[in-house]
């Protein structure tokens, strides 16, 4: 990206040499350490798929990754214990998808920013936690960010949504595509 390019991050145009000089591109400190949190049950291929390209994109050094095994019957119980940086949450049954990550998500250190990834997610951007938590705390009403998702096409499948904190007890929330 050359420095008279801007990205759209919330509702505020992001700059490089605005990201650059509060320490972005590389220099970026991250606001908060993050748990990232992969709930999975079988499926091993896509599940280690996503922690090669998790460990190869991510600087791993200020984050927990915790990985919780929803009862899988093939080889991803045994395979995960070979990850060294990956901290294994077992279930003995299958709780199901949402009750798996609250698992990771009580088993998450308590000051930690919280990511969810889905065991079929492939990281291909060096700089992608780093900016979607840029994006997280670009506005104070931010309360929850994603990613651009793309179909192994290159379609795109999701290319934003938000949703914001209220000031009142209602929560706000929008979607919208790139074009």
């Amino acid at each position: 990206m050359s420095s008279r390019s801007s990205r759209r991050c919330g509702t505020r145009d992001v700059t490089e040499s605005q990201r650059v000089a509060e320490g972005g591109s590389g220099a970026h400190t991250l606001a908060k350490p993050p748990s990232i949190i992969i709930a999975c049950r079988n499926q091993w291929p896509l599940t280690r798929r996503l922690l090669e390209s998790l460990r190869a994109n991510t600087n791993l050094s200020r984050c927990e990754v915790i990985a919780v095994d929803n009862g899988s019957e093939d080889e991803t119980k045994a395979e995960l214990a070979t990850f060294t940086w990956l901290r294994v949450i077992r279930n003995d049954a299958n709780p199901g998808f949402v009750r798996g990550n609250n698992a990771g998500i009580a088993a998450a250190a308590k000051q930690n920013d919280l990511l969810l990834l889905n065991n079929d997610v492939v990281i291909e951007q060096k700089d992608w936690l780093e900016r979607l938590q840029e994006c997280a705390y670009a506005e104070e009403r931010n309360g929850i960010v994603g990613c651009r998702l793309r179909l192994t096409d290159g379609r795109l499948l999701q290319s934003r949504a938000s949703c914001s904190r209220a000031r009142t007890s209602s929560a706000t929330s929008s979607m919208t595509s790139a074009h």
